[in-house]
């Protein structure tokens, strides 16, 4: 199966530049006491993609992992769609925007679920290293031409926060199987 994958953690070793000084800031000065405060009912992550690209949300998640001297333990939270829509094309003084489909998603209920024990985890537990990412697939219809995919991630932590952006405007190469049409 010929697909694109894109890991944000990939991305964001690529394209750390996408990734506004804003956003580098907030992450950088939570610690855990942020995240026990966190409510996973108001936790959303917000997908942008460039037409015809659509997101493959059975393969869409959030993930953490913690670092200890005990070793290194790996969170998942799937996620589900809270609404899809379209977003039109906007053209700009330096740059124009494509047409894009827009996903917002929130952690399912196993996820909220995983998100607690990891919250449990952390008030008991010293770790030394944290990570975070948002890791998506996503695919195009075999007669699309695209050279490449626009790509925003966006992250909320709260219902009473805005989101913040994690890779903004990223453009990804794409190349297309030419004897089969799959991307």
């Amino acid at each position: 199966m010929k697909g694109i994958l894109v890991v944000l953690f990939s991305l964001l070793l690529l394209g750390c530049a996408s990734m506004p000084i804003s956003t580098m800031y907030k992450l950088n000065s939570m610690d855990e006491t942020d995240l026990f405060k966190l409510d996973p009912a108001g936790v959303r992550a917000k997908v942008q993609l460039s037409e015809p690209f659509k997101l493959k949300l059975s393969e869409t998640e959030m993930t953490f992992e913690l670092e200890s001297d005990n070793g290194v333990s790996h969170y998942q939270f799937p996620l589900i769609v809270e609404s899809e829509h379209a977003l039109p094309a906007e053209s700009g003084w330096f740059s124009d925007r494509p047409a894009s489909s827009e996903y917002i998603l929130a952690l399912s209920e196993e996820a909220s679920k995983n998100f607690r024990e990891l919250q449990v985890r952390l008030a008991d537990e010293k770790f030394s290293k944290y990570e975070f990412s948002v890791n998506t697939n996503f695919g195009a219809a075999p007669e699309a031409k695209a050279e490449d995919v626009t790509l925003s991630i966006f992250l909320k932590l709260s219902q009473d926060e805005g989101y913040i952006a994690l890779l903004e405007d990223y453009v990804v190469e794409v190349e297309s199987d030419k004897k089969s049409g799959s991307w």
